[in-house]
């Protein structure tokens, strides 16, 4: 499942009332789109995880071709219609979503699911009287490397948040902590690698307009780090970013075309856990299944 951060919206105050009305507000809303390619927000839920979590699917309806033989060993040709259902896990108070990834032909494009999803959720906020904001994609998988060459590029402007573990690594010798002040690299250099000696891991976040990138400690940090774990970072562009380490530990869930309401309640709370923190796991409580709305037909508002 792809994982977005919200920006600029209120979601981390929502209640679990809150939430609730806005799945039951996705549920009454229309489709959009023309037949056979409607699409929307349907069997949504929300529950206390203990954190505040909805659930959902984006379902999205084709036609698929059907090929069939004939009494006389022909072969007939038709369509049949098709939804395909995209599971989405969204943890307001933590200003976080996941977007069930899947590979399907026929299908719009994953960045136009990705949109649309968005723009179904800022509906259903709407009509509950709350904003919704954007979503920012977080970049799984980046190795080291990558953290690096993103933290040092020249097009990145400011660096907002580190979260950076196993600070063994080598540190070249002409490596700049202070640029242009080179004299003090060296003393320096020695106070970093014995104070990286006690450290396991660090989590660094600089103050409004401030920007590790002119920390020493934080330059000496990310080069040293084998196991960096998260940065937040704005592009000269003022685009804001996020790259965020693939744990693959974590729980990954996959589901074809089976109903949201054979979802127990614990891997429910298992997606939740998963799109935070993949480490861990309490019980919740059981919750009434939402009722299946009967689709309309509706020209899209996206179109």
């Amino acid at each position: 499942m792809n994982r977005y951060r919200l920006v600029a919206a209120q979601w981390e105050f929502l209640t679990r009332d809150d939430t609730q009305a806005i799945a039951e507000a996705a549920n009454n809303a229309d489709w959009y789109g023309h037949e056979p390619h409607r699409f929307g927000l349907k069997e949504c839920f929300a529950v206390e995880t203990p954190e505040v979590a909805l659930f959902g699917y984006y379902t999205q309806e084709s036609e698929r071709e059907q090929r069939t033989l004939t009494a006389t060993k022909g072969e007939e040709i038709h369509n049949e219609p098709h939804a395909e259902k995209y599971l989405f896990a969204v943890l307001p108070n933590q200003m976080l979503m996941s977007l069930q990834t899947k590979r399907v032909p026929d299908m719009p494009s994953r960045s136009e699911i990705v949109e649309r999803v968005q723009d179904l959720l800022r509906l259903a906020f709407f009509r509950t009287f709350r904003q919704f904001g954007s979503l920012q994609r977080i970049q799984e998988g980046a190795s080291a490397g990558e953290y690096r060459e993103v933290f040092f590029a020249s097009d990145t402007e400011r660096v907002t948040f580190l979260k950076l573990r196993d600070l063994s690594g080598d540190v070249p010798d002409d490596f700049h902590y202070f640029n242009p002040n080179y004299d003090l690299n060296a003393s320096f250099r020695e106070a970093s690698l014995k104070d990286r000696s006690q450290l396991l891991e660090v989590a660094l976040t600089a103050p409004p307009e401030g920007n590790l990138k002119r920390s020493p400690s934080a330059r000496g940090f990310i080069e040293a780090s084998r196991d960096p774990r998260e940065m937040r970072y704005v592009r000269q562009d003022l685009s804001e970013h996020t790259i965020r380490t693939r744990d693959e530990s974590a729980l990954r869930v996959q589901t074809e075309d089976s109903e949201l309401q054979t979802l127990t309640r614990r891997l429910a709370l298992l997606i939740a856990r998963a799109t935070l923190n993949p480490r861990g796991a309490s019980p919740v409580r059981k919750q009434a299944n939402t009722k299946d709305m009967s689709p309309k037909s509706q020209p899209t508002l996206f179109e």
